[in-house]
């Protein structure tokens, strides 16, 4: 009976292990206030997703046009604090667009997510997420606003020389205003659909595995500038094999 049970203990474990699903996070900051600084210990992100070891990124803001400021990350940590060698995160400008640090309002959020959304890259950066280790992921894109909110867009596409799968859905758009402090995911697929919907502040992009990844974000549509507050890596167990009929 004992054996038994240490058996079925052990298989719990392991079904458990499986299960974990780790994940990376970049947080973008400003200069102008300390406050969208998340420290290692500080827990952030929608719910069922939340972590810790954020990684703490600031754009280089010389060029006062925005065409020319950028950002790199080379040292990457997960979730847990260990370092993915693999890992490298760059945001910059295209040719035809901007992208300045910059702070956002507080829509209602405290604690770990308010640090998380305070500071933000706007309104048009493009990031490039390389390296990443999981087989299966989901990206969850983070968006910000100043007082009078703002509506946008995020694209997701394939880094260079990358190979795999993407979203079927690869752009999404998203109305950041008052939704009481909590995280609400895009769900429209038209500009038309983000103005007369309700708030949607996270766009999450599902399933993905390629190694390589560019998010292009569109932050003029609408309203006031926004931008992107942070983006999370989460990786996919391995979905479980049908059982034969």
């Amino acid at each position: 009976m004992r054996l038994i049970n240490r058996v079925a203990a052990t298989c719990i474990l392991l079904l458990a292990s499986a299960a974990y699903a780790e994940r990376v996070g970049i947080n973008f900051t400003s200069t102008e206030s300390d406050k969208s600084t998340l420290k290692a210990d500080d827990k952030a992100g929608i719910d069922h997703t939340s972590q810790k070891h954020w990684n703490n990124l600031t754009v280089d803001g010389d060029d006062p046009n925005g065409h020319q400021n950028t950002g790199r990350k080379a040292v990457i940590k997960d979730s847990l604090g260990k370092d993915v060698k693999s890992m490298s995160v760059s945001v910059k400008a295209t040719e035809h667009t901007q992208v300045f640090p910059s702070i956002g309002a507080d829509w209602g959020f405290k604690e770990g997510n308010l640090t998380l959304v305070s500071g933000h890259v706007a309104p048009q950066p493009s990031i490039t997420i390389s390296g990443i280790p999981y087989k299966r992921y989901d990206v969850y894109v983070y968006l910000a606003a100043g007082a009078q909110a703002g509506v946008g867009s995020v694209t997701i596409s394939l880094g260079k020389n990358a190979k795999g799968d993407l979203d079927k859905n690869t752009t999404y758009f998203y109305s950041v205003k008052w939704n009481d402090g909590a995280f609400a995911e895009a769900e429209a697929l038209t500009l038309d659909d983000a103005n007369n919907g309700g708030a949607a502040n996270v766009v999450r992009f599902k399933g993905n595995t390629a190694s390589a990844i560019v998010l292009d974000v569109d932050g003029k549509l609408g309203g006031g500038w926004s931008g992107v507050a942070a983006v999370q890596i989460v990786e996919l167990a391995d979905p479980k094999p049908e059982k034969k009929k």
